[in-house]
Protein backbone atom coordinates (compact mmCIF):
# COMPACT_ATOMS: atom_id res chain seq x y z
CA UNK A 1 0.00 0.00 0.00
CA UNK A 2 1.52 3.37 -0.97
CA UNK A 3 2.15 5.83 1.92
CA UNK A 4 -0.34 8.34 0.52
CA UNK A 5 -3.13 5.79 1.11
CA UNK A 6 -2.40 5.50 4.86
CA UNK A 7 -4.41 7.75 7.15
CA UNK A 8 -2.36 10.63 8.56
CA UNK A 9 -2.71 9.29 12.11
CA UNK A 10 -1.00 6.01 11.17
CA UNK A 11 1.81 7.84 9.41
CA UNK A 12 2.40 10.06 12.47
CA UNK A 13 2.36 7.05 14.80
CA UNK A 14 4.89 5.24 12.60
CA UNK A 15 7.18 8.28 12.66
CA UNK A 16 6.93 8.60 16.45
CA UNK A 17 7.57 4.91 17.09
CA UNK A 18 10.41 4.65 14.62
CA UNK A 19 12.24 7.91 15.39
CA UNK A 20 11.80 8.42 19.17
CA UNK A 21 13.49 5.15 20.24
CA UNK A 22 16.56 5.96 18.13
CA UNK A 23 16.78 9.50 19.50
CA UNK A 24 16.56 8.24 23.09
CA UNK A 25 19.13 5.49 22.42
CA UNK A 26 21.55 8.03 20.90
CA UNK A 27 21.23 10.26 23.98
CA UNK A 28 21.81 7.29 26.30
CA UNK A 29 24.89 6.21 24.33
CA UNK A 30 26.40 9.66 24.92
CA UNK A 31 25.46 9.58 28.62
CA UNK A 32 24.81 6.01 29.89
CA UNK A 33 23.71 7.32 33.31
CA UNK A 34 20.82 9.21 31.73
CA UNK A 35 17.52 8.27 33.33
CA UNK A 36 15.21 7.04 30.63
CA UNK A 37 12.15 9.11 31.50
CA UNK A 38 11.23 10.77 28.20
CA UNK A 39 8.01 12.44 29.27
CA UNK A 40 6.61 14.28 32.27
CA UNK A 41 2.86 14.66 32.52
CA UNK A 42 0.81 15.46 35.60
CA UNK A 43 0.48 17.83 38.52
CA UNK A 44 3.60 19.55 39.79
CA UNK A 45 2.55 19.99 43.42
CA UNK A 46 4.86 18.85 46.21
CA UNK A 47 2.50 16.10 47.43
CA UNK A 48 2.01 14.53 44.01
CA UNK A 49 3.48 11.08 43.39
CA UNK A 50 6.98 11.07 41.88
CA UNK A 51 7.77 8.37 39.32
CA UNK A 52 11.31 7.77 38.07
CA UNK A 53 12.47 4.95 35.82
CA UNK A 54 15.71 3.52 34.52
CA UNK A 55 15.44 0.42 32.39
CA UNK A 56 13.19 -2.07 34.17
CA UNK A 57 13.56 -0.37 37.57
CA UNK A 58 10.77 2.03 38.57
CA UNK A 59 10.77 4.08 41.77
CA UNK A 60 7.56 5.64 43.11
CA UNK A 61 7.56 8.19 45.94
CA UNK A 62 4.72 9.98 47.76
CA UNK A 63 2.17 7.35 46.71
CA UNK A 64 1.65 5.12 49.75
CA UNK A 65 -1.58 3.14 49.38
CA UNK A 66 -2.00 3.97 45.68
CA UNK A 67 -1.58 1.86 42.55
CA UNK A 68 1.09 2.00 39.84
CA UNK A 69 -0.34 1.13 36.43
CA UNK A 70 1.89 0.14 33.51
CA UNK A 71 0.66 0.39 29.92
CA UNK A 72 2.36 -0.67 26.69
CA UNK A 73 2.51 1.55 23.63
CA UNK A 74 -0.85 0.26 22.36
CA UNK A 75 -2.58 1.30 25.59
CA UNK A 76 -2.94 -2.25 26.93
CA UNK A 77 -2.49 -2.49 30.71
CA UNK A 78 0.57 -4.64 31.44
CA UNK A 79 0.59 -4.44 35.24
CA UNK A 80 -1.23 -2.94 38.19
CA UNK A 81 0.94 -2.84 41.33
CA UNK A 82 -0.08 -1.76 44.84
CA UNK A 83 2.32 0.73 46.44
CA UNK A 84 2.71 -0.19 50.11
CA UNK A 85 5.24 2.40 51.32
CA UNK A 86 6.12 6.08 50.79
CA UNK A 87 9.19 5.13 48.72
CA UNK A 88 8.81 1.92 46.69
CA UNK A 89 10.88 0.41 43.88
CA UNK A 90 9.74 -2.24 41.39
CA UNK A 91 11.66 -4.41 38.92
CA UNK A 92 9.09 -4.66 36.12
CA UNK A 93 10.94 -7.15 33.86
CA UNK A 94 9.50 -5.60 30.71
CA UNK A 95 10.50 -6.30 27.13
CA UNK A 96 12.27 -3.64 25.11
CA UNK A 97 9.93 -0.77 24.16
CA UNK A 98 8.13 2.38 25.22
CA UNK A 99 5.80 2.27 28.26
CA UNK A 100 3.49 4.61 30.15
CA UNK A 101 3.61 4.55 33.96
CA UNK A 102 0.71 6.10 35.88
CA UNK A 103 -0.14 6.80 39.53
CA UNK A 104 -3.33 8.87 39.97
CA UNK A 105 -2.96 11.94 37.71
CA UNK A 106 0.82 11.59 37.30
CA UNK A 107 2.11 9.83 34.18
CA UNK A 108 5.61 9.13 32.86
CA UNK A 109 6.78 7.67 29.59
CA UNK A 110 9.81 5.42 29.80
CA UNK A 111 11.95 3.50 27.34
CA UNK A 112 13.18 0.00 28.16
CA UNK A 113 16.29 -0.88 26.14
Amino acid sequence: MPPQDLPMKKVLLLIVFLVVPFAVNAAQMQNPDLISVVGNLGPEDGNAPVITAKGNMVRVQNADGKTLEVFDITGRKIASLRIDSPDRSFNLKLRRGLYLLRVDDVSRKTMVN
